[in-house]
């Protein structure tokens, strides 16, 4: 008998694992397995940012056992992800789904993929960005109406992680290799 795939929510890289806390419960409830990496980084370093986070789902499919297939699951910024997580693991991946997330695309980075969707409002990004502001710079009042709970509002805003330019500007490196699914799921 085959063993189900576990499920690799990878939360977008602006906020934390708690985005996918109701997922992971109700996956897990209907008795799938579930991994919920929280993603790293750190401005010290030289390795763009993209690579971190790859590198942080990686150690901890590590302790996913050998041989064990994987549904990779990304939220927003953590979709242009999913190919290069395929390319760090030995697992097997069944499918990748993107919810509410941009489709990959080799060499291109976080502001390309906006750039290709939303040109105008891309470049102001861009531009607030390289004059040293941070991204998402959200408060409460601005989340009440899409996080009315206070208490998961307030524990949201406390996972935020304003971003500067340099994780929005290096460019993805992967390679598509034989037939995935794809899903794309959008908000």
């Amino acid at each position: 008998m085959k063993s189900q795939p576990v499920f690799v929510l990878v939360h977008s890289p602006l906020v934390g694992p708690l985005t996918w806390d109701l997922v992971a419960v109700q996956l897990r409830t209907r008795g799938f397995e579930v991994a919920v990496p929280t993603l790293v980084d750190s401005e010290a370093i030289d390795t763009p940012y993209w690579k971190q986070y790859v590198d942080t789902v990686a150690r901890v499919l590590e302790r996913v056992p050998v041989g064990q297939s994987l549904i990779l699951v990304g939220h927003s910024g953590a979709g242009p992800l999913l190919p290069a997580i395929r390319q760090a693991t030995s697992h097997p991946i069944m499918c990748y789904v993107f919810v509410d997330a941009g489709i990959p695309r080799n060499g291109a980075s976080y502001l390309d993929l906006l750039a290709s969707q939303l040109p105008e409002q891309a470049e102001q990004f861009r531009q607030m960005l390289v004059s040293g502001g941070r991204y998402p710079t959200w408060e409460d009042e601005e989340l009440r109406e899409v996080i009315p709970d206070a208490e998961l509002r307030r524990q949201v805003l406390l996972e935020l992680r304003p971003r500067p330019l340099a994780s929005y500007g290096s460019q993805f490196l992967f390679l598509i290799v034989g037939r995935t699914c794809l899903a794309a799921i959008c908000g």
